[in-house]
């Protein structure tokens, strides 16, 4: 009896949502740094401020996370 030949064909996944997160408050943060280093507007400073604080919020939900799973 024939045997048929066996695929082996690597799944593609993209990145999780949480490094998808990442990856865009990390693209934020550049911009912020280069709204800063610009003339200064209060609306720059406010979006400024909404993304440092999304950051911060994110950082330590990760914190939280990863002491309750012990590693």
């Amino acid at each position: 009896m024939k045997q048929k030949p066996v695929l082996c064909i690597r799944g593609c996944a993209g990145p999780s949502l949480i490094k998808q997160l990442a990856r865009y408050l990390d693209r934020q943060i550049t911009a912020c740094q280069e709204w800063l280093e610009g003339p200064d507007k209060p609306s720059d400073q406010l979006m400024t401020k909404a993304v440092l604080i999304t950051s911060a919020v994110y950082i330590a939900a990760h914190l939280i996370l990863r002491i309750c799973r012990g590693g």
